[in-house]
């Protein structure tokens, strides 16, 4: 999760801990306080003062961990502190990722990967014209999946994910899927 999210391992595990916990202790709130199932510990009805007073007594438990790691998750929803740069404010995290970016050329930015990453697409039988020309007399309503280096040359096409897998490998490609 923190490497989907971008952030911190340890502080995503913390947090992922703390949802984790509400679930876990959930469950012991209800045998513990019956009252919540509007049951008295005899098994008869419940009072509404014993309800709301065992209600109470749970979101007083409950809620501080709740909100507590919705808490975390704002602060650190894009890497951790903001940062100030003229008339824009940054976090930390796309601190650390757009100034490379920024910094390259659409030549650079293209030969990126370039003999190194082989990008596999599914497409249709239309589309494989358009990426090579010389292809004729494809029928309509197939699946195929290109195999393009990463400044988009094509380099192969198959009929088969697998077969583009090991396409790219026999090149000593790195095959990537693209969707």
């Amino acid at each position: 999760a923190a490497s989907i999210a971008g952030s911190k391992i340890m502080r995503t595990a913390v947090a992922s801990f703390r949802f984790a916990l509400v679930g876990f202790a959930l469950p012991f709130v209800f045998v513990y306080r019956p009252q919540l199932l509007m049951l008295a510990p005899d098994g008869a009805g419940a009072s509404i003062t014993s309800i709301a007073t065992s209600f109470t007594i749970a979101a007083l438990g409950i809620v501080p961990l709740a909100a507590d790691g919705r808490q975390t998750r704002q602060r650190d929803r894009c890497g951790g502190a903001t940062i100030e740069r003229g008339d824009r404010t940054m976090t930390e995290h796309e601190n650390a990722v757009t100034p490379a970016a920024a910094r390259m050329s659409a030549i650079e930015f293209a030969r990126l990967g370039d003999g190194e990453v082989a990008y596999i697409r599914q497409i249709d039988a239309e589309a494989a014209q358009d990426l090579f020309p010389a292809l004729t007399g494809l029928p309509k309503g197939i699946d195929l999946y290109a195999v393009v280096s990463a400044d988009g040359t094509p380099l192969s096409l198959t009929d088969s994910r697998n077969s583009a897998v090991a396409n790219a490998i026999q090149n000593d490609l790195q095959p990537v899927s693209v969707h």
